[in-house]
């Protein structure tokens, strides 16, 4: 099978809501993966290809609110639910949703960290240890989640 992926894919499953446009309906659900271009996420209901969406990810630190246009859908018979691929309107988006990416893994490491080490980390501190690790991995797309 080719592939048919532009863009590398960061596997990460980080909560999200997301809304048609003209509805006031938010639906829950989580990312399975995002690139700089567009998310993927789970959703209970299909989504016509070509609908405009609105996507709603928060973290403690950072918020993301992107217009959205649905590309693909396929439905995924181990989650029993539709897999949904959209690419961000602006692409300024697709740098917000990498941000909130890596915020998300640096509170991770940060709350790992603390248990392991039976001690309380400033997250700026966290962060610039979580940087320093994994910085250029992350950039090259080559960080798992923990």
């Amino acid at each position: 099978m080719e592939e048919r992926r532009r863009f590398v894919r960061h596997p990460i499953e980080i909560p999200l809501t997301y809304k048609v446009l003209n509805n006031d309906r938010f639906n829950l659900s989580q990312t399975k993966n995002l690139s700089d271009f567009g998310i993927s996420f789970l959703s209970n209901d299909p989504l016509p290809i070509g609908q405009v969406i609105e996507i709603n990810i928060t973290s403690p630190r950072v918020h993301l609110l992107a217009k959205s246009v649905v590309k693909w859908q396929k439905y995924s018979t181990e989650e029993c639910k539709y897999r949904v691929g959209v690419m961000f309107i602006n692409r300024q988006e697709g740098f917000r949703a990498r941000m909130v990416e890596q915020m998300c893994h640096i509170d991770l490491y940060r709350r790992r960290k603390m248990q392991e080490e039976n001690r309380d980390i400033p997250y700026n501190e966290a962060a610039f240890e979580w940087i320093t690790l994994n910085g250029k991995k992350f950039a090259e797309g080559l960080v798992e989640a923990y």
